[in-house]
């Protein structure tokens, strides 16, 4: 399994046989996701694009989907979504239409 981490912040992982990673199967590009096209397509396409940006849910759909190329067709998606203001209903069916465009099945999970 070969994981690229893309987040700005620190990364307090253990890369190591007893964590299930080998050396050079993990690599953390300490970026945003709007600023790291190259290491996108220098280790793409992807089997899971996870995304847990701090951001309001249509933005943080509208990034993923700017480098949906990377995905593999059949690859999956995990996306948190952040209640940023009031109208969260209609910011949710809408960020939903937005991704439909690019998958087939979407699934969805409250947690609250």
């Amino acid at each position: 399994m070969f994981v690229l981490a893309v987040d700005p912040g620190d990364l307090t992982v253990q890369v190591n046989k007893a964590t299930g990673y080998e050396k050079g199967s993990f690599v953390h590009v300490a970026k945003r996701i709007q600023e790291c096209e190259q290491e996108l397509k220098q280790h793409g396409p992807f089997d899971l694009f996870m995304c847990d940006m701090n951001s309001h849910p249509k933005y943080s759909a509208a990034c993923l989907l700017q480098h949906i190329e990377h995905l593999n067709p059949d690859g999956y998606l995990l996306l948190t979504l952040k209640d940023t203001q009031s109208g969260t209903k209609k910011i949710f069916n809408e960020t939903m239409e937005a991704l439909k465009v690019a998958f087939h099945s979407l699934d969805v999970v409250f947690l609250f």
